[in-house]
Protein backbone atom coordinates (compact mmCIF):
# COMPACT_ATOMS: atom_id res chain seq x y z
CA UNK A 1 0.00 0.00 0.00
CA UNK A 2 1.27 3.48 -0.87
CA UNK A 3 2.04 5.59 2.18
CA UNK A 4 1.40 9.28 2.65
CA UNK A 5 3.56 11.02 5.22
CA UNK A 6 1.30 12.31 7.95
CA UNK A 7 2.18 15.28 10.16
CA UNK A 8 0.60 15.09 13.59
CA UNK A 9 0.45 18.69 14.86
CA UNK A 10 -0.15 19.15 18.58
CA UNK A 11 -0.36 22.48 20.42
CA UNK A 12 0.48 22.23 24.12
CA UNK A 13 -0.09 24.44 27.13
CA UNK A 14 0.42 23.19 30.68
CA UNK A 15 -0.44 19.56 30.04
CA UNK A 16 2.35 17.77 31.94
CA UNK A 17 -0.16 15.38 33.53
CA UNK A 18 -1.53 14.13 30.20
CA UNK A 19 1.32 14.67 27.79
CA UNK A 20 3.51 11.55 28.15
CA UNK A 21 0.64 9.11 27.64
CA UNK A 22 -0.83 11.18 24.81
CA UNK A 23 2.49 11.20 22.93
CA UNK A 24 2.88 7.48 23.57
CA UNK A 25 -0.54 6.88 22.02
CA UNK A 26 0.96 8.13 18.73
CA UNK A 27 4.25 6.30 19.16
CA UNK A 28 2.23 3.09 19.50
CA UNK A 29 0.26 3.55 16.28
CA UNK A 30 -0.14 0.60 13.91
CA UNK A 31 0.94 3.00 11.13
CA UNK A 32 4.43 4.38 11.65
CA UNK A 33 5.15 6.65 8.65
CA UNK A 34 4.51 9.99 10.33
CA UNK A 35 6.15 12.95 12.00
CA UNK A 36 4.93 14.63 15.15
CA UNK A 37 5.17 18.40 15.54
CA UNK A 38 4.87 19.45 19.20
CA UNK A 39 4.29 23.18 19.71
CA UNK A 40 4.54 24.34 23.30
CA UNK A 41 2.63 27.58 23.82
CA UNK A 42 5.07 28.86 26.48
CA UNK A 43 3.89 26.51 29.23
CA UNK A 44 4.64 27.33 32.85
CA UNK A 45 4.87 23.68 33.90
CA UNK A 46 7.18 20.89 32.66
CA UNK A 47 5.38 20.33 29.34
CA UNK A 48 8.21 21.65 27.17
CA UNK A 49 10.80 19.54 28.97
CA UNK A 50 8.62 16.47 28.39
CA UNK A 51 8.46 17.33 24.68
CA UNK A 52 12.23 17.70 24.49
CA UNK A 53 12.76 14.37 26.21
CA UNK A 54 10.56 12.58 23.68
CA UNK A 55 12.24 14.30 20.72
CA UNK A 56 15.64 13.05 21.92
CA UNK A 57 14.57 9.40 21.80
CA UNK A 58 12.23 9.42 18.77
CA UNK A 59 13.44 11.13 15.59
CA UNK A 60 9.87 11.36 14.29
CA UNK A 61 9.13 13.93 17.02
CA UNK A 62 10.04 17.60 16.54
CA UNK A 63 9.69 20.00 19.44
CA UNK A 64 9.18 23.78 19.33
CA UNK A 65 8.28 26.46 21.84
CA UNK A 66 6.63 29.80 21.10
CA UNK A 67 8.32 32.91 22.49
CA UNK A 68 5.16 33.92 24.34
CA UNK A 69 1.79 32.39 25.17
CA UNK A 70 -0.21 33.12 22.04
CA UNK A 71 -3.24 30.84 22.01
CA UNK A 72 -4.16 27.60 20.31
CA UNK A 73 -4.82 29.10 16.86
CA UNK A 74 -1.32 30.58 16.68
CA UNK A 75 0.22 27.32 17.91
CA UNK A 76 -1.65 25.24 15.32
CA UNK A 77 -0.66 27.61 12.53
CA UNK A 78 2.99 27.53 13.64
CA UNK A 79 2.92 23.72 13.65
CA UNK A 80 1.39 23.54 10.19
CA UNK A 81 4.16 25.75 8.84
CA UNK A 82 6.80 23.48 10.36
CA UNK A 83 5.13 20.30 9.09
CA UNK A 84 6.40 18.51 5.99
CA UNK A 85 3.66 15.91 5.53
CA UNK A 86 0.98 15.93 2.89
CA UNK A 87 -1.69 15.48 5.53
CA UNK A 88 -2.08 17.49 8.75
CA UNK A 89 -3.45 15.34 11.58
CA UNK A 90 -5.01 17.45 14.33
CA UNK A 91 -4.05 16.37 17.82
CA UNK A 92 -4.72 17.81 21.27
CA UNK A 93 -2.46 17.33 24.26
CA UNK A 94 -5.18 15.86 26.48
CA UNK A 95 -6.77 13.49 23.92
CA UNK A 96 -5.56 9.96 23.21
CA UNK A 97 -5.31 8.42 19.75
CA UNK A 98 -6.55 4.87 19.30
CA UNK A 99 -3.94 2.54 17.83
CA UNK A 100 -5.48 2.57 14.34
CA UNK A 101 -6.12 6.30 14.00
CA UNK A 102 -3.27 7.09 11.62
CA UNK A 103 -3.83 3.91 9.60
CA UNK A 104 -7.48 4.88 9.07
CA UNK A 105 -6.48 8.40 8.00
CA UNK A 106 -3.83 7.16 5.60
CA UNK A 107 -6.17 4.57 4.09
CA UNK A 108 -8.91 7.16 3.58
CA UNK A 109 -6.73 9.58 1.62
CA UNK A 110 -5.27 6.79 -0.51
CA UNK A 111 -8.73 5.39 -1.32
CA UNK A 112 -10.19 8.88 -1.82
CA UNK A 113 -7.50 11.03 -3.49
CA UNK A 114 -9.99 13.84 -4.15
CA UNK A 115 -10.85 14.12 -0.46
CA UNK A 116 -9.48 17.24 1.26
CA UNK A 117 -10.71 16.96 4.86
CA UNK A 118 -11.42 13.79 6.83
CA UNK A 119 -13.03 13.25 10.23
CA UNK A 120 -14.41 10.41 12.34
CA UNK A 121 -16.51 9.75 15.39
CA UNK A 122 -14.80 9.85 18.76
CA UNK A 123 -15.26 8.71 22.35
CA UNK A 124 -15.43 11.01 25.35
CA UNK A 125 -14.03 10.29 28.80
CA UNK A 126 -15.52 12.41 31.57
CA UNK A 127 -12.67 12.52 34.05
CA UNK A 128 -14.72 13.43 37.12
CA UNK A 129 -17.32 10.68 36.77
CA UNK A 130 -15.23 8.12 34.86
CA UNK A 131 -18.02 7.78 32.28
CA UNK A 132 -17.07 7.00 28.68
CA UNK A 133 -19.41 7.33 25.73
CA UNK A 134 -19.31 7.67 21.96
CA UNK A 135 -19.98 11.07 20.42
CA UNK A 136 -21.61 10.58 17.03
CA UNK A 137 -21.07 12.95 14.13
CA UNK A 138 -22.30 12.78 10.53
CA UNK A 139 -21.30 13.11 6.89
CA UNK A 140 -20.74 16.59 5.48
CA UNK A 141 -23.71 18.75 4.50
CA UNK A 142 -22.60 22.22 3.43
CA UNK A 143 -25.67 24.24 4.45
CA UNK A 144 -25.80 22.50 7.81
CA UNK A 145 -22.23 23.53 8.60
CA UNK A 146 -23.16 27.22 8.34
CA UNK A 147 -25.69 26.60 11.11
CA UNK A 148 -23.80 24.32 13.53
CA UNK A 149 -20.31 22.88 13.87
CA UNK A 150 -20.80 19.12 13.69
CA UNK A 151 -17.21 18.40 12.58
CA UNK A 152 -15.01 17.23 15.48
CA UNK A 153 -11.66 18.99 15.68
CA UNK A 154 -10.09 16.25 17.82
CA UNK A 155 -10.52 13.52 15.19
CA UNK A 156 -9.97 15.55 12.01
CA UNK A 157 -7.23 15.77 9.41
CA UNK A 158 -6.79 17.66 6.16
CA UNK A 159 -4.46 18.18 3.22
CA UNK A 160 -1.72 20.61 4.10
CA UNK A 161 -1.96 22.31 0.71
CA UNK A 162 -5.61 23.16 1.41
CA UNK A 163 -4.63 24.96 4.58
CA UNK A 164 -2.36 27.29 2.64
CA UNK A 165 -5.06 27.99 0.07
CA UNK A 166 -7.16 29.73 2.74
CA UNK A 167 -6.38 32.30 5.45
CA UNK A 168 -5.69 29.58 8.01
CA UNK A 169 -6.27 29.65 11.74
CA UNK A 170 -7.45 33.04 12.97
CA UNK A 171 -5.31 34.17 15.94
CA UNK A 172 -8.27 36.14 17.30
CA UNK A 173 -10.29 32.92 17.69
CA UNK A 174 -9.49 31.73 21.22
CA UNK A 175 -12.30 29.19 20.85
CA UNK A 176 -13.78 27.84 17.62
CA UNK A 177 -10.66 28.21 15.47
CA UNK A 178 -11.61 24.85 13.99
CA UNK A 179 -15.13 25.96 13.07
CA UNK A 180 -13.73 29.00 11.29
CA UNK A 181 -11.30 26.77 9.36
CA UNK A 182 -14.04 24.31 8.35
CA UNK A 183 -16.08 27.19 6.96
CA UNK A 184 -13.04 28.52 5.10
CA UNK A 185 -12.70 25.08 3.51
CA UNK A 186 -16.44 24.96 2.82
CA UNK A 187 -16.35 28.43 1.22
CA UNK A 188 -13.83 26.96 -1.24
CA UNK A 189 -15.99 23.86 -1.84
CA UNK A 190 -13.26 21.51 -0.63
CA UNK A 191 -14.36 17.90 -0.21
CA UNK A 192 -15.04 16.47 3.26
CA UNK A 193 -14.88 12.74 4.06
CA UNK A 194 -16.26 10.93 7.10
CA UNK A 195 -15.81 7.55 8.82
CA UNK A 196 -18.14 6.35 11.58
CA UNK A 197 -15.37 4.61 13.54
CA UNK A 198 -14.06 6.30 16.69
CA UNK A 199 -10.35 7.08 16.45
CA UNK A 200 -9.76 9.34 19.45
CA UNK A 201 -10.57 9.32 23.17
CA UNK A 202 -11.29 12.91 24.20
CA UNK A 203 -10.77 13.86 27.84
CA UNK A 204 -13.27 16.22 29.47
CA UNK A 205 -11.83 17.88 32.56
CA UNK A 206 -11.99 21.15 34.49
CA UNK A 207 -8.93 22.73 32.80
CA UNK A 208 -10.01 21.89 29.26
CA UNK A 209 -10.55 24.78 26.85
CA UNK A 210 -13.87 23.05 26.13
CA UNK A 211 -14.95 24.12 29.60
CA UNK A 212 -15.04 27.85 28.76
CA UNK A 213 -18.16 29.70 29.84
CA UNK A 214 -21.13 29.57 27.51
CA UNK A 215 -21.17 33.35 26.99
CA UNK A 216 -17.52 33.36 25.91
CA UNK A 217 -18.04 30.35 23.66
CA UNK A 218 -21.11 31.93 22.09
CA UNK A 219 -19.31 35.17 21.32
CA UNK A 220 -16.69 33.28 19.30
CA UNK A 221 -19.34 31.29 17.43
CA UNK A 222 -21.08 34.53 16.49
CA UNK A 223 -17.78 35.96 15.29
CA UNK A 224 -17.31 32.97 12.97
CA UNK A 225 -20.83 33.29 11.58
CA UNK A 226 -20.28 36.98 10.86
CA UNK A 227 -17.00 36.28 9.04
CA UNK A 228 -18.67 33.76 6.75
CA UNK A 229 -21.94 35.55 6.09
CA UNK A 230 -24.06 33.15 8.12
CA UNK A 231 -27.19 34.46 9.83
CA UNK A 232 -26.73 31.89 12.58
CA UNK A 233 -28.29 28.59 13.53
CA UNK A 234 -31.87 27.87 12.56
CA UNK A 235 -33.41 24.96 14.44
CA UNK A 236 -35.81 24.02 11.64
CA UNK A 237 -33.00 23.94 9.07
CA UNK A 238 -30.90 21.80 11.40
CA UNK A 239 -33.82 19.43 11.95
CA UNK A 240 -34.31 19.13 8.19
CA UNK A 241 -30.66 18.60 7.22
CA UNK A 242 -29.09 16.81 10.18
CA UNK A 243 -28.95 13.11 10.91
CA UNK A 244 -31.03 11.98 13.89
CA UNK A 245 -28.14 11.76 16.37
CA UNK A 246 -26.80 15.16 15.30
CA UNK A 247 -30.19 16.79 15.80
CA UNK A 248 -30.65 15.06 19.15
CA UNK A 249 -27.29 16.36 20.34
CA UNK A 250 -27.85 19.97 19.27
CA UNK A 251 -31.43 20.05 20.56
CA UNK A 252 -30.32 19.36 24.13
CA UNK A 253 -31.16 22.34 26.42
CA UNK A 254 -27.53 23.45 26.88
CA UNK A 255 -26.85 23.26 23.14
CA UNK A 256 -30.08 25.05 22.29
CA UNK A 257 -29.01 27.91 24.53
CA UNK A 258 -25.49 27.98 23.08
CA UNK A 259 -26.27 27.66 19.39
CA UNK A 260 -29.84 28.88 19.06
CA UNK A 261 -30.07 31.38 21.96
CA UNK A 262 -33.06 29.53 23.31
CA UNK A 263 -33.36 29.47 27.07
CA UNK A 264 -33.66 25.94 28.46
Amino acid sequence: MKKILLSVVMPIYNREGFLPKVIESYQNQSFSDFEMILVDDKSTDNSFQICQNFSKIDNRIKCFQLKKNSGVAVARDFGNKKASGEIIVIADSDDFAYENRLKIINSHFIANPDSDIFYTNLDIHYLNSGEKKTRFFQPYVKELLYNINYIPNASSSYKRKCYFEVAGYDPKQKIGEDYDLWLQFSDKNFKFGFDKRSTVLVTMHSKSIRGQSQDVHQSYIERVWKKHGSTGANLEIVKKLAKKKTYEFFSQPAKLELWFKISA
